[in-house]
């Protein structure tokens, strides 16, 4: 009796050489939950693939452009594939990778309250020349000014913040992150919206980007 070949739906195919070749996962996040749960070869691949650019998102607006974010992005996708069996609704994937990254951020920047002085992260006058191309010199330096507000800021006062008013988090989603009520959120955001503008009134082209909006003008 012949013997089977290994489903390639679950392993993948042999090409030519004799090798293993794993098939790509293709399938919605629902379905992704199950494939890694599975083990299936190629959804952590897909996993990352689709949520890269997120994870990535949320630590640039968190914490500016840092020399560590590679590492924290690996960081990220290590925690979440270590601890994807506490995940029961696939359609929570993105809602829970955001917590995840959240939660890498908070801690690198509590890290670097405390070790402020050891200087091994990338300052906001830093900001690499990518992060700088084909923006005008006025762009530039209001960009500076505003991490240097944020790092004044305390840790979660500074997470609620960037998420909501830079990544543009909807209430209802930022409330998820940070397992609080709208209630408890709103009255975190007024707290840390004031905080933010009295911080930057120390600095002349974030004051005068703040006060031609009509949004900052008015509160």
């Amino acid at each position: 009796m012949a013997s089977r070949e290994p489903s390639t739906a679950r392993h993948g195919n042999k090409n030519r050489a004799g090798s293993i070749r794993t098939l790509p996962f293709r399938g919605d996040d629902v379905q992704l939950l199950v494939a890694l749960k599975a083990d299936h070869p190629g959804a952590a691949v897909c996993f990352h693939d689709r949520y890269a650019v997120h994870v990535r998102a949320v630590l640039v607006r968190t914490m500016g452009f840092d020399q560590e974010l590679p590492d924290l992005i690996n960081e990220v996708f290590y925690q979440a594939l270590r601890s994807i069996g506490s995940v029961e609704d696939g359609r929570r994937l993105k809602a829970w990778i955001t917590k995840i990254a959240v939660h890498v951020a908070r801690g690198c920047l509590r890290k670097r309250k405390r070790d402020r002085w050891l200087r091994f992260y990338a300052q906001p006058a830093e900001i690499p020349v990518q992060a700088t191309v084909g923006r005008a010199d006025d762009a530039v330096e209001t960009m500076r000014e505003l991490y240097r507000v944020l790092d004044a800021m305390p840790v979660d006062e500074r997470l609620v913040f960037t998420l909501r008013f830079i990544e543009g988090m909807e209430l209802a989603e930022l409330a998820d992150v940070f397992d609080v009520s709208l209630a408890t959120l709103k009255r975190r955001l007024v707290k840390c919206e004031r905080r933010f503008k009295v911080l930057a009134q120390r600095y002349p082209m974030l004051r005068d980007r703040l006060g031609n909006s009509p949004k900052w003008s008015r509160r």
